[in-house]
Order: C-alpha cells, then sequence, then structure tokens
C-alpha cells in the first residue's frame, strides 16, 4: 500500500473502532510514531493500513474523545499538570476505558473496550468443577457471596485479568434479585448498570466529577444507607482504612487490588501501614473479610462456546475461623493461609494452582501455560504428572 492510499485515524477512528471491535479485540494502542494496533486473544495486532501517529493525531484524539479536554491546548495543559489521564467514552457506540500516559514527553493512549452488556455470573466462563458432595459451583459461590454476606470482598489479579467484569457481574446478580441501594466509586465508569430490583448510584471520581477522591467517597457512602459500597481500586492507606471501615459496620464492601493470590493480598493490605498499625489491622481484616477472588485471563487451547480465547482461572477463599487465626496472629506465617485453603473446599474455596491444573486436564488450556501462570510450579508440575487436583477442585 503507498503512503498516498493510506488513511490518517483522525480522520477514519469511528471505522477503525468499528472494525477492530467487531473483531473481537480487547484494547487497542495509539503510539507516537506508531501504526494503530489492537489486542486479540492477547496478541498485538498492527493495522498498517493507517498512516503512523503523530504527537497532533493523539492530541486530536483525546480533545474529541475527552468529555471536558476538547481542545488541544486543554490536553496540552492537563497532561503537563498531571502526566496522565484517566476517562471514559463512547466512540461507533462502543464504550472505552483509556488511559493516557507520556513516554519520552509524548502522550500514547490504551483504550480497553467495555462490554455494552453488564455480563451475568454465569457468562463468566468459569471452569466446570469436578462433583464433589457439598461443594458448590464456583458460579453458586459467586452467587452467594454477593446475597448472603456483609463485610470486605476483594477481587485481585494484574491488569487485564478481568477484575472490572467479575465486579460487574457480582452487581448485576445483587441488582436482578434483591431490593438494596447499591453506591459504587469508579475512576472511570467503566459498566453502566440499568436499576432492577436495586437502586444505584455510580459515583465518578475526580476534581470536577461526582467525589473528589475515593475517600471522599466511601465517606458519602457511609451516609447514604447503602447496602454495597463498591470501590474501583484501593490506591493508599486512607482509603484501605475507610473500606475496612465500612465493611466492619454492616456492609457488603467491593474493592480491586493489584496482586495475585490470598497470601499476597494480604501482604499488600498490611503494607499500607505502619509498623505500630499492623496489629490492629490484622485484625480489622480478619474479622471483616468475607472472601478474595483473585483470578488470570490464560490462553485458551481452542475457542470457546463465546469464540473467547482466553480463559478465565479463579481462586476463592473464604475465611473459616482456622484462616481468621492464622490472620490475626503475626507470628504465623501469611503463606500457612494457602494450606487453610486447600483443606477448606466444603465452603466452595478453590486454589489458583489447582485451578490450573483442572484447566490443563481438562484440555482447556496446554500444560506449558499452567506452569507458567502457576503460583508455585512445583505443585502444578507434580499435580500435572500424578494426574491429581487437590481438595479444593
Amino acid at each position: 500500500m503507498t503512503t498516498e492510499t493510506m488513511l490518517n485515524i483522525t480522520d477514519h477512528l469511528n471505522d477503525f473502532v468499528e472494525e477492530a471491535t467487531q473483531e473481537g479485540i480487547s484494547d487497542i494502542a495509539f503510539s507516537p510514531a506508531g501504526h494503530p494496533r489492537a489486542r486479540l486473544n492477547g496478541v498485538w495486532k498492527h493495522y498498517k493500513a493507517y498512516h503512523r501517529l503523530t504527537e497532533k493525531d493523539l492530541l486530536t484524539i483525546i480533545a474529541n474523545t475527552h468529555q471536558s479536554l476538547n481542545e488541544e491546548a486543554k490536553v496540552r495543559v492537563a497532561l503537563s499538570e498531571h502526566q496522565r489521564l484517566n476517562y471514559s467514552t463512547v466512540i461507533a457506540n462502543w464504550n472505552f476505558r483509556i488511559n493516557v500516559g507520556l513516554s519520552n514527553g509524548m502522550p500514547f493512549l490504551i483504550m480497553r473496550v467495555i462490554s455494552r452488556e453488564v455480563p451475568t455470573i454465569d457468562d463468566l466462563g468459569l471452569l466446570v468443577q469436578p462433583p464433589k458432595e457439598n461443594m458448590s459451583s464456583l458460579e453458586d459461590t459467586l452467587k452467594n457471596i454477593v446475597v448472603s454476606s456483609r463485610g470486605l470482598v476483594i477481587v485481585t489479579g494484574a491488569t487485564g485479568s478481568g477484575k472490572s467484569t467479575t465486579l460487574a457481574a457480582m452487581i448485576r446478580h445483587f441488582n436482578d434479585s434483591e431490593e438494596g441501594h447499591i453506591v459504587t466509586i469508579e475512576d472511570p465508569i467503566e459498566f453502566i448498570h440499568r436499576e432492577n430490583k436495586s437502586i444505584i448510584h455510580q459515583r465518578l471520581v475526580g476534581p470536577d466529577n461526582d467525589t473528589p477522591t475515593f475517600l471522599d467517597g466511601v465517606e458519602d457512602a457511609m451516609r447514604q444507607a447503602p447496602d454495597i459500597i463498591l470501590l474501583g481500586e484501593v490506591r493508599d492507606k486512607e482509603t484501605m482504612t475507610a473500606a475496612l471501615q465500612a465493611a466492619e459496620t454492616g456492609h457488603l464492601v467491593f474493592c480491586t487490588l493489584h496482586t495475585r493470590d490470598a497470601p499476597t493480598t494480604m501482604q499488600r493490605v498490611l503494607g499500607f501501614y505502619g509498623a505500630g498499625e499492623k496489629e490492629s489491622v490484622r485484625h480489622q481484616f480478619a474479622n471483616s473479610l468475607v472472601a478474595i477472588i483473585s483470578q488470570q485471563l490464560v490462553k485458551r487451547t481452542q475457542p470457546d462456546k463465546q469464540g473467547r480465547m482466553r480463559q478465565l482461572i479463579m481462586e476463592v477463599l473464604q475465611p473459616n475461623m482456622g484462616v481468621r487465626s492464622i490472620m490475626r496472629d503475626e507470628t504465623k506465617a501469611i503463606q500457612l493461609i494457602r494450606d487453610a485453603q486447600k483443606s477448606s473446599g466444603d465452603l466452595g474455596n478453590v486454589t489458583m494452582d489447582d485451578q490450573l491444573i483442572l484447566a490443563a486436564q481438562q484440555g482447556v488450556i496446554s500444560n506449558e501455560q499452567a506452569m507458567s501462570r502457576s503460583i508455585m510450579r512445583e505443585t502444578v508440575e507434580k499435580g500435572l504428572k500424578d494426574g491429581r487436583v487437590g481438595r479444593t477442585a
């Protein structure tokens, strides 16, 4: 294709978005001096029918998609002051979460496609668990957490692991089945929930938005008679403290952290606090925790019924008395949580490694993928060799 026949992305943004999203991509990347790219099933695809992007192109895209920064000069000022932007927008009738960063002083955009429909828990595509006495499916475990619990639920995983989708599905389940009040505090707002049986108020965080900070949003929510408070992400000690306090006072509080499993989640929570505060936080956390749900999206060996090439692998910890005792006692290694988790499968608990083994045994993912995504590689390697999954599977 000659340079003369190539397209300029700023003139054909809607067409490009429609083309890419119809293919089933998850993310779009616009980078300085690069062609537009989109990620399909975890692999970045180049769109070389479009010119390489200039700094002006990137500023124009931001100005045309940001609600308030509708001029290039305003975009430059905002990036000069904050070095980043986070916002949601609609392009060609598709919803996007957009993060703008700087690279060598020039902006780049990563755009995450957000589903037009809020999924149900059954839509998540969780692994089919082998039948065992007194053990619920993962779908039923998540549903039970939503409708039967009060306290703190933490959904964890790396960026792009589907945490927001899982939270949205759990919120939808409450909305479809219970009469209550849901307050979400998000930056940006991703899934738009329509009221069904519940009242829903979704609050966007930011200086010129619905609430200045996550902390302010939680403090406000405590006065708004909520049944559920959803925090898009816990980023600091103050917000973590507010979430714990809200959970202690009888609310169901959802939040996210970038951790890989239950033990590292507790380490992360304690890491917000100084040495003199950790003991009281241990007790507060142990008393209020309802569940830690950790997850990954792993490359499948073949598409599922919805055509998806990535499998959601999920770990669940619902603490029993033994786990809570470990959490409270600073003399006990946090890693003991994993052993206790494996022996409490009757609660619906599963570990990441056992679920990776199960997925490989079912032919959903390869053995290589299972080992590369493991928490403890030797555990997964042995499980694959022995052909057995632990009690939690």
